[in-house]
């Protein structure tokens, strides 16, 4: 009787020192702002982008080696669907860049999460042309799409900044 009374009793320990304990623990604090809305994460679409951020839709790559420029292959994409976008790629000279390797990725940088899919970049018909395929910004807000690109011997980033309504 008493091999037994000895492991519940210590059993029974734990787990008052378990309750106990989590009942003095602070509650976790709300998570960027979302304390308190109603209908989901709809509130954190609204907060306004840094100011002076840059929403050319050409820009230079970090180190300077590549231009490139970006459209939706459709003007009036939906959000929350799967759309593409046409990429051009020059070299800093201004040449078509033809046969690198692009990968794309993004996210919103306000809300600490990437982009719900993982896009894929595919030469396009001519020559520096690309498609950016199976993107989808599920939300209004600042979006980030990174494109990490390399073309021989050279490899650069650049990121461009997207607002969405």
């Amino acid at each position: 009787m008493k091999k037994i009374l000895l492991p519940l009793a210590l059993l029974l320990v734990a787990l008052a020192y378990f309750v106990i304990t989590k009942q003095m623990r602070p509650a976790p604090a709300p998570m960027g702002g979302m304390s308190g809305m109603s209908g989901g994460m709809s509130g954190m679409a609204m907060q306004p982008a840094p100011a002076g951020l840059d929403l050319a839709r050409k820009r230079r790559s970090d180190a300077g080696l590549f231009v490139a420029e970006i459209a939706p292959q459709s003007p009036d994409f939906d959000r929350n669907t799967i759309h593409a976008w046409r990429l051009t790629l020059k070299d800093a000279a201004g040449n078509p860049v033809s046969g690198a390797e692009i990968k794309a990725d993004g996210g919103m940088p306000q809300h600490n999460h990437g982009l719900p899919t993982r896009p894929e970049v595919t030469p396009g018909a001519e020559p520096g042309q690309y498609l950016i395929r199976g993107l989808r910004f599920h939300m209004p807000g600042w979006w980030e799409l990174r494109l990490d690109v390399a073309a021989g011997a050279q490899h650069d980033s650049l990121t461009f900044n997207l607002m969405l309504e």
